[in-house]
């Protein structure tokens, strides 16, 4: 409310507004001769509707009290209590104790008191400062109002028991007429019967039998029922089973000590042992004496109707144990029937609601949802609150308009925790002002994704109240993934974004002249956004030992990076530590990149969608290093190369998994490659996509390493001209698996003194491999050191391979059609291995080469 008219000319004027109103009050716009009259109207506020979220207000308001009423200790004056009303029922003990006596007639109209506030009254009274204990009486008890709920057995023992008898029958009704909780009452009757039992001097526990008297229907009547039993072995010995048999109703209404109600329940299951069930009315009126049963114990319980269900589902009696909840609603919805409609949802309530399984709750109709009370659903799990949330926005839904009713919203609240993003969304035009209870009410993934613009239109007039929750867990993460800069502009003085992002929008950059850049540092440590922009550089641009680092997730849309020049990046950095994601964006070079001695780092999971990278120069790469930590993932993009690139002493690193998917890579020049690794330490996926090489590439005295599994599906790798592979060693640690695939190899394919080593099982089904050239291997070996799998696949060959003083070691495992229309020369120690296993190894020896090129 207070947002409503913290605006209005008269805002300054405190006294037009109710109490509770000025809990909210800012309190600068008091001024400091005034602010007693303002602690005076605010004296007959509700302190306790802070939830503990917003307990710092509570402590600023005392502190401006402090300050301005000169409270210096913690003993408060008649004066200053009188002032300070109920704002008392915030204080902590050491204020009740020093404080003058009085502050008990404000401590009577709290709500509750903490155990800690409790003990500092019962101090405050035991010291004499009201009256003297040993004056104590009746009357005495009756003066307290409400804080003899909270006294100990101590502050008891001081009464007779003929008085505290006196008391029950004139608190009681007390306390059942302001509708205090049974747990109070049972706390209170508890301490009362242990300062009986303190009181009395003889031996009655040891004895034997009923010495108090037999309970009869006359005795359960009594209001203080059962006090004279304070004694559990009497009451025991004096309640009969036909007595509870005959009188549950009225006993459970007044006992509700845990031990005693378990003698309640004990009795009645004896007085039903022959029937093995207890009976439908009796289940309906145990009352507290319920939520002392166990599992077995309900088994034996007969539940068919709804006013048994709802009995038993009386909050009044206390919580019920979630498994003990689900095990009574499952008895009941057992009978043929039984369903969860409006009836049993409302006698079900929210909180046992969520103790059903999600299947269950699955069950429920719209029509039911939409009849049944409110349901207060926050301690179910997402995945229930989900369930809820779709049965009832289906329930409320409106046809007429595009966007949410606020009335739609307001019946779909309680059950906004499992709302999806989507939705949380469409309420943003809708004018609700989404209070900020409710808003940290929603699924945190929710709420993480939602922008600081979703975040003004949601919460409306109440997006002030965001600084009262800043400290809030939910919404402090949510806060630091905001750039400060936007937060700002929320007016409310929310701090601790992120730095503010560097953001592109349809903007061209064009460089024609030849840019040199030395010893530079550029870094971007927020998430840097580019859309529908342009980067020309028609000059040669040169950088030299520069850094340039993004620790955030750039983002590229719709943009196009041209280089038409020769740039010369020359022992230089490049650091991503975000992941990039790069859609509808080409990038040409059509110069001649030379890279000497830089890195490339990245450290995050990259994307590549629809987009295009054309190198149409000679790139050649020097002594450099390329590092990927990260998951690419390249999905229908092309990689062209039209030149001849060089790569020397260079080394290339992927340590996840790679997916490249329906993506084409083209190399229509003579790539070079010179004492280079490349190295795979994670599973590589490739499908539906192709890789041609219309030139002749050179591999010399380079590595080519795969430590895990690659797959390979429905994917073509075409190599048009003659590759050289010297000195050279291919390594696969892993089980590569090759599916629908065709390898093609038309020029002259040349391996010397090179090694192919694959130590996991390789795996090729439906594949085709065929070399129309003529390969010649020597001084090579092929080593598979596991059982490779060749199902339905071919290898053709179709001019005349030579193979020199080479080793082709495997156990391998053929179906179906494997094909060699070939003519083989083989010279040294293994020609009879090679014929036997020679089909495979060219697959598997075409594939890797295929791989490294």
């Amino acid at each position: 409310m207070y947002n409503y008219i913290k605006n209005d000319s008269d805002a300054t004027s405190f006294d037009l507004y109710p109490p509770d109103v000025l809990l909210y009050y800012d309190y600068s716009l008091v001024p400091q001769a005034s602010c007693r009259f303002y602690f005076q109207q605010l004296a007959e506020a509700d302190f306790s509707v802070f939830s503990s979220v917003l307990s710092y207000k509570l402590t600023a308001l005392f502190a401006n009290a402090r300050s301005c009423l000169g409270i210096t200790n913690t003993t408060l004056t008649a004066d200053t209590i009188s002032v300070l009303g109920n704002m008392c029922c915030t204080l902590d003990g050491t204020y009740i104790e020093n404080s003058d006596p009085s502050i008990l007639e404000k401590l009577k109209n709290c709500p509750d008191l903490t155990n800690a506030q409790a003990a500092a009254v019962e101090a405050l009274l035991q010291s004499g400062k009201t009256q003297a204990p040993s004056t104590w009486d009746y009357q005495t008890l009756k003066n307290l109002g409400m804080l003899p709920l909270y006294l100990t057995s101590t502050f008891y023992s001081n009464f007779d028991k003929k008085t505290k008898q006196m008391f029950l029958e004139y608190f009681l009704k007390v306390i059942a007429s302001n509708g205090v909780d049974r747990q109070k009452k049972a706390r209170m009757m508890e301490e009362i019967r242990k300062s009986n039992r303190k009181q009395v001097k003889s031996k009655r526990s040891i004895v034997n039998g009923c010495t108090v008297g037999t309970i009869t229907q006359v005795t359960i009547s009594d209001e203080t029922f059962p006090f004279n039993y304070d004694d559990i072995t009497q009451f025991n010995c004096c309640l009969s089973v036909s007595t509870v048999k005959d009188n549950l109703a009225a006993i459970t209404m007044k006992v509700d000590q845990v031990e005693y109600l378990q003698i309640v329940l004990s009795k009645l299951r004896e007085a039903y042992a022959a029937n093995s069930t207890i009976p439908e009315d009796q289940v309906q009126v145990l009352g507290p004496a319920s939520r002392v049963a166990s599992i077995s114990e309900i088994n034996l319980w007969t539940i068919t109707q709804i006013d048994t269900l709802s009995g038993l589902m009386d909050p009044s009696n206390g919580p019920w144990d979630p498994s003990m909840a689900k095990a009574i609603i499952s008895k009941y919805l057992s009978n043929e029937g039984n369903t969860l409609g409006s009836a049993e949802l409302n006698a079900i309530g929210g909180a046992n609601l969520c103790s059903l399984d999600v299947e269950v709750l699955k069950n429920i109709s719209q029509q039911s949802l939409k009849e049944a009370d409110a349901l207060m659903v926050s301690n179910c799990t997402t995945e229930k609150k989900e369930v809820l949330f779709t049965i009832a926005t289906q329930a409320f839904a409106t046809m007429t308009r595009s966007t949410v009713p606020v009335s739609s919203y307001q019946l779909t609240q309680p059950f906004i925790g499992g709302a999806s993003l989507d939705y949380v969304r469409s309420l943003v035009p809708s004018n609700i002002n989404m209070d900020v209870a409710t808003f940290t009410s929603l699924d945190p993934n929710v709420v993480l994704n939602l922008t600081v613009s979703d975040i003004q239109g949601l919460l409306g007039s109440n997006v002030a109240d965001l600084k009262s929750y800043e400290n809030q867990t939910l919404v402090q993460n949510w806060i630091t993934r905001q750039s400060q800069t936007e937060l700002n502009t929320l007016g409310v003085g929310l701090v601790g974004g992120r730095a503010a992002s560097t953001a592109t929008t349809i903007s061209p950059t064009t460089t024609t002249g030849s840019a040199t850049i030395t010893n530079s540092q550029t870094t971007t440590t927020g998430l840097a956004t580019i859309t529908n922009s342009q980067t020309t550089t028609t000059g040669s641009a040169t950088a030299t030992n520069s850094q340039t680092t993004t620790t955030g997730s750039a983002t590229a849309t719709n943009s196009q990076t041209t280089t038409t020049s020769s740039p010369t990046i020359t022992n230089s950095q490049t650091t991503t530590t975000g992941s990039p994601t790069i859609t509808n964006s080409p990038t040409t070079t059509t110069g001649s990149a030379t890279i000497t001695n830089s890195q490339t780092t990245t450290t995050g999971l990259a994307t590549i969608t629809n987009s295009q990278t054309t190198t149409t120069g000679s790139a050649t790469a020097t002594n450099s290093q390329t590092t990927t930590t990260g998951s690419a993932t390249a999905t229908n993009s092309q990689t062209t190369t039209t030149s001849s690139p060089t790569a020397t002493n260079s080394q290339t690193t992927t340590t996840s998994s790679p997916t490249s998917t329906n993506s084409q890579t083209t190399t229509t020049s003579s790539p070079t490659i010179n004492n280079s690794q490349t190295t795979t330490t994670s599973s590589p996926t490739v499908t539906n996509s192709q890789t041609t090489t219309t030139s002749s590439p050179t591999i010399n005295n380079s590595q080519t390493t795969t430590t895990s599994s690659p797959t390979v599906t429905n994917s073509q790798t075409t190599t048009t001209s003659s590759p050289t592979v010297t000195n050279s060693q291919t390594t696969t640690t892993g089980s590569p698996t090759i599916t629908n695939s065709q390898t093609t190899t038309t020029g002259s394919t040349t391996a010397t003194d090179s090694q192919t080593t694959t130590t996991g099982s390789p795996t090729s089904t439906n594949s085709q491999t065929t070399t129309t050239g003529s390969a010649t291997a020597t001084n090579s070996q092929t080593t598979t050191t596991s059982s490779p799998t060749a199902t339905n696949s071919q290898t053709t060959t179709t001019s005349s391979p030579t193979i020199t003083n080479s080793q082709t070691t495997s156990s391998s495992t053929f179906s179906s059609t494997t094909k060699t229309t070939s003519s083989n020369t083989t010279t040294g120690n293994n020609g009879a291995r090679i014929r036997a296993d020679g089909d495979f190894s060219f697959l598997v020896l075409a594939f890797l080469i295929a791989s490294l090129v």
